[in-house]
């Protein structure tokens, strides 16, 4: 007969094996993944490193080209705007540098500025809606009547703006110097607008929209509109960057609807120098009575004018 203790020894020498093939198994497993881990992490560097490489190359170039615009913007608009007047019109949350940017290659192209206006946060505020609307109606000049479809904050209040500082080439704006003052302290009282210096009427404007968008996404259709409202008194330009022609932003808006896009040109790539120039370009092309929509978002027909 076998002993009890022959048993329980032969027991745990199996566990024990057991136990010691698990420890040595687990170890080679675990060296395994180790090298698989950084076999994988060497790749991701080596592939993360390339893709650096490509961006710098890329910013490189960008900046290459931003400096050759600079140098040769003078020629390239020479006398594109010449004895041209330009309001310039700045979106809630437009970036101040593409609007100074803007402003220069305006001026470089022989364009005379204007006056800038800043909307504010809160003429895209739904909860402001009413009370922009109620301003905008009591402060039309004598004899000029609204747009009787422009019922939203956007359209009316660019319809109201136009008819007072936009005018076709060759005639005047509808109103009074003191009129058009009137509207602008009313709207800026109500802290719609913050205008820079003296507005003073001009055949065409521009408007510079911004990257982000606030509260409820409608921002961009309020910007889009009111740049249409405007268009229907003079040529109207509309740029931003990449991002306003996506989604609801107000180029993407403003491509969209037949009625804006044969109004109101658009530039989406207004953050570069190249593109500052396409929107002095675009502008002279719009005064002439076209339209197109420039950059490299969607639907844009070219990255500038002629090419």
């Amino acid at each position: 007969m076998i002993p009890l203790r022959y048993h329980a020894v032969s027991l745990v020498a199996v566990f024990l094996a057991l136990a010691l093939g698990l420890v040595l198994g687990s170890t080679t497993l675990a060296d395994r993944v180790v090298q698989n881990l950084r076999s994988d992490r060497s790749g991701l560097t080596e592939q993360a490193e390339a893709l650096e490489a490509e961006r710098d190359t890329a910013l490189n170039e960008l900046d290459a080209a931003s400096e050759f615009t600079v140098t040769y913007a003078d020629r390239l608009l020479d006398g594109e705007l010449r004895d041209q007047a330009v309001v310039v019109f700045a979106a809630p949350g437009a970036d101040p540098d593409d609007v100074a940017g803007v402003r220069d290659m305006l001026t470089r192209a022989g364009g005379s500025i204007h006056g800038t206006v800043t909307l504010t946060e809160a003429f895209t505020d739904v909860a402001e809606a009413e009370r922009l609307r109620g301003l905008v109606t009591n402060s039309l000049p004598a004899g000029a009547q609204l747009d009787t479809g422009a019922t939203d904050q956007g359209s009316m209040t660019g319809d109201l703006l136009g008819t007072a500082f936009l005018h076709a080439q060759g005639e005047g704006p509808q109103g009074t110097d003191e009129e058009r003052q009137v509207i602008l302290d009313v709207l800026s009282s109500g802290g719609f607008i913050a205008p820079e210096g003296a507005v003073t009427p001009a055949a065409s404007a521009v408007v510079v929209t911004a990257a982000q968008q606030e509260r409820d996404g409608n921002d961009g259709a309020f910007v889009a509109r009111f740049a249409a409202g405007l268009a229907a008194h003079g040529a109207v330009v509309a740029a931003g960057g990449p991002e306003s022609a996506d989604g609801n932003h107000a180029l993407a808006v403003i491509r969209s609807e037949t009625s804006m896009a044969s109004a109101v040109s658009t530039v989406d790539n207004a953050g570069t120098a190249p593109g500052r120039v396409t929107v002095a370009l675009a502008l002279a092309e719009r005064l002439r009575g076209d339209s197109a929509h420039y950059g490299t978002g969607p639907r844009a027909v070219a990255v500038t004018r002629g090419a």
